[in-house]
């Protein structure tokens, strides 16, 4: 785990430390038609991580990759990254699709 703070927003919570295949497990789970409890579920099941840090992380995770979260700019290709343009926190994960 480590701890991260959103400039746009102000949450601080921890992230956890996971694989690229675990990040896909629940960036899917989270984009597949929205579904933040699922994707919850999975990444507490994943990490053991309590539900404060899991929100915080999921409510950063982009729903599309290299596009940020919140105003839908584009990002550099970082797994954490802050967007350029609205200072958001983004932690664009792999889905499925590109993870062997």
């Amino acid at each position: 785990m480590h701890p991260v703070d959103c400039p746009r927003c102000g949450a601080s919570f921890s992230v956890p430390v996971i694989g690229a295949s675990e990040q896909a497990k629940i960036a899917t789970a989270f984009r597949r038609s929205r579904g933040r409890i699922e994707a919850i579920r999975v990444l507490r099941e994943l990490t053991g991580i309590d539900l404060r840090d899991a929100k915080g992380t999921l409510m950063h995770v982009t729903t599309t990759p290299n596009t940020c979260h919140r105003c839908g700019g584009p990002l550099d290709g970082s797994i954490e990254t802050t967007c350029p343009l609205c200072k958001s926190l983004n932690l664009d994960w792999p889905d499925d699709s590109t993870v062997p």
